[in-house]
């Protein structure tokens, strides 16, 4: 009996059944093994997509992870267990001639007792062999369980973050186009009453976050899908409401505070886990397309960025982090369909 591959076995079982149980049960981030492999897959098709949030490579990302994260939680159970086995040259026999087995057998048995495929034509040798097999095949089921129940819900939490960043792209595709558009001649009622909506699809998002870090991951080559970049064009845009000063008194303060308070939140959220702020300050935006302010104003909202200075790089280096260039935030995006749907259904 070899205790050091006991041991070694042991410590590599127990680390990778805390990273499973903490990535997948935890509802504070993922374990550590699980936070590498995932940024150092995403790192690696970054750069291979040469940085550049339209290349398809990056669409594919989410996907690349969760299998990387699946197959090393197996291969790290699957060898610590192996490694315990091979300890015994006797853990393993033949069922036919009750004959010692190789390390490849060993391998092979481990495998499909922790498939739960089983008995095959390999059997333990002693009770306590066997009991140890039980064990495995146990362990086995239980995690691939696990495994099986966390997809499920990241599949759903990618839906919900398309859903809310096309929200948000449909109200306008820059920060100037979102104002325009929720503008009524006196006030901003028409984009108000969006914000109690959005606060809530962020906040669960950001708590989506939480639960299910890969999330950061799964990217969208399509602007209106990108959530990085529409949350920043929000936050923008909030901005502006909130410290043009033509555009005081204009809008339920109430209903802003909320909604910037929810990207309070979300910022905080992928800040501690998965962002950092950009070396550089984010230029001031050109506002003058804006319907209703005056030069006098735009001059004074120059001087209100400075206080913003940190805000804004973490803004920026949300976007650069997606492939994204800080001018694609004010860059405009056409938000309408080739089709004429009312025209199809008329058969013109």
């Amino acid at each position: 009996m070899n205790w050091i591959l006991i041991i070694c076995g042991g410590i590599l079982v127990l680390l990778a059944s805390y990273d499973i149980i903490r990535t997948t049960i935890n509802n504070n981030g993922a374990g550590l093994l699980s936070s590498r492999i995932a940024s150092a897959v995403w790192i690696v098709l970054f750069k291979l997509a040469g940085k550049k949030g339209k290349r398809k490579l990056l669409a594919q990302s989410g996907l690349c992870i969760i299998l990387c994260l699946v197959l090393s939680w197996i291969l790290a159970i699957w060898f610590g267990y192996t490694l315990i086995f091979i300890s015994d040259p006797q853990s393993v026999q033949t069922s036919s001639s009750n004959t010692s087995t190789s390390f490849l057998e060993k391998v092979y048995y481990v495998g499909y007792t922790l498939s739960t495929m089983g008995n095959g034509d390999l059997v333990a040798s002693t009770p306590g062999w066997k009991i140890f097999s039980v064990i495995v095949s146990f362990s086995g089921l239980t995690f691939l369980t696990l495994a099986i129940t966390y997809l499920i819900p990241i599949l759903s939490a990618v839906v919900a973050k398309r859903k809310l960043s096309a929200y948000i792209f449909f109200l306008g595709s820059t920060p100037v186009e979102m104002l325009n558009n929720g503008w009524d001649g006196k006030t901003f009622k028409n984009l108000e009453q969006h914000f109690q909506g959005l606060a809530d699809l962020i906040i669960h998002h950001k708590e989506r976050h939480l639960l299910y870090p890969v999330l950061h991951y799964f990217h969208s080559t399509d602007d209106k899908y990108a959530a990085p970049k529409t949350l920043t064009v929000l936050d923008e845009a909030i901005t502006m409401l909130l410290y043009h000063p033509d555009l005081k008194n204009k809008f339920n303060k109430l209903s802003v505070k909320i909604l910037r308070n929810a990207m309070d939140e979300y910022l905080l959220t992928l800040s501690s886990t998965y962002i950092g702020k950009s070396r550089k300050w984010p230029e001031i935006p050109h506002v003058d397309d804006l319907q209703m302010t005056t030069p006098h104003g735009n001059e004074i909202l120059k001087e209100c960025y400075e206080k913003l200075k940190e805000r804004r790089q973490l803004l920026m280096g949300l976007v650069h982090k997606d492939g994204w260039k800080w001018t694609d935030i004010y860059s405009p995006r056409s938000t309408t369909l080739t089709l004429d749907l009312p025209n199809v259904l008329q058969g013109n």
